[in-house]
């Protein structure tokens, strides 16, 4: 029983670091995608006014500012491609995925699972849901160090909204925010 208890313990705290990079990598994700929006929303408009001037009559002092605002809506358009957002966008949202699955088995096994095993079954499991921890680690990019304490911050937020959330479900977020504000 006592081995158990530990394993469900140190599941949990892996799961709890699971959940918190699978935030991080999320607000990363969203982050890049707010960029690109950005960028496209610029690209768009910008496009649609300076076509708009293709049919005007613009005095010959305006051409150079219509010329540099042509030449930033180009600039504009060639960044998300130069910069991958796309590919980042998606290398960010395959580890949100990866490890909410991830998550899911541990919460499956720290929940149900466990207490339907024996020992030996109980031990496979926990070293099957190490080395997929150890793999997922692996296999998804990095949290930037200058921004994990950022990251790790708005994740405890989140956590701690949650909770007073579920205590007072009529409570507007920004009471909420304002009272564990107080608290803290």
């Amino acid at each position: 029983m006592e081995i158990q208890t530990k394993t469900i313990e140190e599941i949990r705290n892996l799961s709890r670091k699971a959940d918190q990079t699978r935030s991080m990598h999320g607000i990363i994700k969203n982050n890049w995608m707010w960029a690109n929006r950005i960028i496209m929303l610029y690209v768009a408009i910008g496009s649609a006014i300076i076509a708009m001037f293709i049919f005007a009559s613009v005095a010959s002092s305006y051409q150079i500012c219509i010329g540099i605002f042509s030449a930033s809506i180009f600039i504009a358009s060639i960044i998300p491609g130069t910069l991958n957002f796309g590919s980042k966008i998606l290398e960010r949202t395959m580890a949100v995925q990866r490890w909410g699955e991830w998550v899911r088995e541990a919460s499956n096994f720290c929940n149900v699972d466990v207490y339907q095993m024996n020992q030996e079954e109980m031990k496979l499991r926990y070293r099957a849901l190490l080395f997929d921890y150890k793999e997922v680690m692996g296999s998804t990019p990095p949290i930037p160090d200058n921004k994990f304490n950022k990251y790790k911050q708005l994740y405890l937020q989140k956590v701690e909204i949650s909770k007073a959330l579920d205590k007072t479900p009529f409570k507007s977020l920004k009471e909420i925010k304002k009272d564990l504000s107080k608290i803290k």
